[in-house]
């Protein structure tokens, strides 16, 4: 397994890519995946419009990268499912960047591409990768809920990554979401395409499975 040290500056050298290659994609109105296999841009970008959404991008990048890498364990995965996230952000600009809060539908697609990853792929245990080592990743966890203060002693650690990779993918979303990034429990829901009572329900059970886990894995 890579030391961390390694893996910091793989991830900083892929989010430093995502730009590049997103506006590649842009150029060529080409999906995301097949941006990576194309030359130039066959038509000139909208500087105007393009002015508009890298701030956008750059403010909104390092949380989303982040977050696939926890939902994925996979940084390549990560990398390609956040390009796949702000090329449709790019193809919606126009109506998300007039919400209040467009982080949330930046989240909101980014877990459904992170749960259809998961569910075309079989996750071991053992391929997994630290959860928190991206270019000096942060919890920033609410202290109001126990688990978050156990997150909070311990984020990155391999028992908290070993932990969070056993439970469920919609558990792991609903915990990360909730936990790491603040969202509240309706947009935890809308995230999930699930309702607000479900979501808690959800968000209950993640926190008791992740504490089970956590204690399993801490023997």
């Amino acid at each position: 397994m890579e030391s961390w040290g390694m893996q910091k500056a793989s991830g900083m050298a892929a989010r430093g890519t995502l730009w590049g290659r997103l506006l590649l994609a842009i150029g060529n109105g080409e999906p995301a995946k097949a941006a990576a296999a194309l030359p130039t841009p066959r038509r000139a970008l909208p500087g105007g419009e393009i002015g508009e959404f890298e701030p956008f991008f750059r403010a909104h990048e390092r949380d989303i990268f982040t977050y696939l890498w926890r939902m994925t364990s996979d940084e390549q995965a990560a990398y390609d499912l956040a390009q796949e996230t702000f090329l449709r952000a790019w193809q919606h600009f126009a109506r998300i960047g007039d919400y209040e809060r467009p982080g949330g539908w930046l989240f909101r697609v980014a877990t459904h591409l992170a749960l259809n990853h998961l569910r075309s792929r079989a996750t071991t245990l053992g391929a997994a990768v630290s959860l928190d080592a991206v270019a000096g990743v942060r919890s920033a966890l609410p202290q109001s809920h126990a688990i978050a203060d156990l997150s909070a002693r311990v984020a990155g650690t391999d028992t908290v990554r070993r932990a969070l990779i056993a439970i469920s993918p919609r558990q792991r979303a609903a915990l990360v979401l909730r936990e790491v990034y603040g969202l509240s429990c309706g947009e935890v829901a809308s995230a999930l395409g699930i309702s607000a009572g479900a979501a808690k329900t959800l968000l209950w059970r993640a926190r008791d499975e992740f504490r089970d886990r956590y204690a399993e894995e801490a023997r």
